[in-house]
């Protein structure tokens, strides 16, 4: 765990997962936050490649290579910063639909995520 901006590593990193850009935080919130601005330089300056989970709908500020998403995104959804977009199986199991009465058939298969990009 690291507890301020000068505790994460300079040396290479091979992947950042990004959950502060989620659907539910407003970039324009989090980029008054100075630690927030420094955390997106950093993520920059280390060309690792970066996941978002659950990115917003303006695509927030951390540039990513993919994106993990758990629904389906709207039509509204910025390209910006979210690069290649996946759908991913939540594994919610079928008993909760049938408790829901909903008819429910996986787009997964044998997979844990669905390509919602081309090529």
């Amino acid at each position: 765990m690291f507890l301020s901006f000068e505790d994460l590593p300079n040396a290479p990193i091979d992947l950042i997962l990004n959950g502060l850009d989620a659907a539910n935080n407003s970039d324009s919130v989090l980029f008054a936050k100075p630690w927030y601005r420094q955390v997106v330089q950093y993520c920059s300056r280390l060309q690792a490649t970066v996941i978002g989970v659950d990115p917003p709908l303006d695509g927030g500020a951390i540039e990513c290579k993919y994106s993990l998403v758990p629904l389906l995104p709207l039509l509204t959804m910025s390209t910006k910063n979210v690069g290649r977009l996946y759908l991913c199986d939540l594994a919610f199991g079928q008993q909760v639909f049938q408790h829901l009465q909903i008819r429910y058939s996986s787009p997964f298969g044998a997979k844990s995520f669905v390509a919602l990009h081309d090529n």
